[in-house]
């Protein structure tokens, strides 16, 4: 499955060409949730059309604490997203993302009594959102706020259930321009 994600979005790409491209961005992003952290290493071309399209590679740190089905609820694990952005006023962007996830996560009961159970799960997480950002250029730079609504599916699940359900990200992005 991440192998067949990695060739997607280099397929996709290569077929758009470079002839489609007005410039393309390499940098790193840093969003939060309310349960989690995602890091990621970004790549951008925006398209001669003004649209953005945008792949990313990452961790998603995930802290579900009592808000998931079990009591306790950490782990994480690596994914990526594609997703596309378009200008709506200036430089204000209106996009989409999918993200795809493969995580871990480790999971508590009754925690800290003697009926205390534990378990780990690994889950597949399917998580597309809204985003709004706006790219702002800093000489060969770019420095880009974004917020994103969404939903955390689980897609693939080999273990007891975890927590799923809307997700709200803030974040920022910082990218190299050619």
């Amino acid at each position: 499955m991440k192998t067949i994600l990695i060739l997607s979005i280099s397929t996709l790409f290569i077929l758009v060409g470079p002839n489609l491209w007005s410039q393309q961005q390499i940098g790193v992003e840093f969003q939060t949730y309310p349960t989690g952290q995602i890091a990621s290493l970004n790549y951008a071309t925006t398209l001669k059309g003004n649209g953005a399209l945008e792949a990313r590679i990452g961790y998603n740190f995930v802290d579900h604490r009592d808000l998931g089905v079990q009591d306790d609820e950490k782990g994480g694990g690596i994914g990526g997203s594609i997703g596309y952005a378009h200008p709506i006023w200036g430089l204000l962007r209106l996009g989409l993302r999918t993200d795809l996830w493969w995580n871990t996560i480790d999971w508590k009961m009754e925690t800290g009594t003697p009926l205390e159970v534990s378990g780990t799960t690994r889950i597949t997480v399917l998580q597309p959102t809204l985003t709004l950002d706006y790219p702002i250029p800093l000489g060969n730079w770019m420095l880009t706020p974004r917020i994103a609504f969404g939903a955390e599916i689980n897609v693939q699940i080999d273990g007891e259930e975890v927590g799923q359900g809307a997700i709200l990200l803030g974040g920022i992005g910082f990218s190299r321009v050619f």
